[in-house]
């Protein structure tokens, strides 16, 4: 591994993982994610710089979930549910997180009820704790679903949210 402070090399290659997924840049998305998870093997996060301490394994997992599901890949659930089930208890910022962009990747797949259950889970979880990221990607998710025109699972999905966030935001 050439340079120092792997820690930031993993964080720096999975946020352009994540970046190349918004843009479908697949190739460049899978060379990013493999960069990253060969730095965080050398990574030492609390030893390094003050401001990578918050880059664990969880979060680099999560950067992969987000990377995965949005370019529809294959291996986007098999991924999420393994780092699922590792997290803690105590990781519930990540474990809304990876929840509302499964929701946003089943929301990109036209899968609206699949997108509406997973919704269901990560809203309390994103705003029970203060979780920035997750409900971004929430929002985001409203952004995919069809103009509203009516009745239908979408139509739900996109109010639930708006509601669930915007009563967030009156209450601060």
């Amino acid at each position: 591994m050439r340079g120092s402070a792997p820690t930031t090399q993993a964080w720096v290659a999975a946020r352009q993982a994540e970046e190349a997924a918004r843009i479908g840049a697949t190739s460049t998305v899978e060379r990013a994610l493999e960069r990253a998870f060969t730095a965080y093997d050398y990574a030492r996060p609390h030893h390094e710089r003050s401001w990578t301490s918050f880059f664990g394994a969880s979060r680099l997992g999560s950067l992969a979930v987000s990377s995965y599901g949005r370019l529809g890949h294959r291996e986007t659930d098999s991924l999420a549910g393994s780092l699922l089930k590792s997290l803690s208890p105590s990781e519930t910022k990540v474990r809304a997180l990876v929840v509302s962009d499964l929701a946003l990747s089943a929301a990109a797949n036209a899968d609206y009820d699949r997108a509406d259950g997973l919704a269901r889970q990560a809203l309390p979880m994103a705003v029970r704790y203060e979780a920035s990221l997750a409900q971004d990607r929430l929002w985001e998710l409203t952004e995919t679903l069809p103009q509203p025109g009516g009745r239908g699972i979408a139509n739900d999905l996109r109010q639930r949210i708006t509601s669930g966030l915007a009563g967030k935001r009156q209450e601060a």
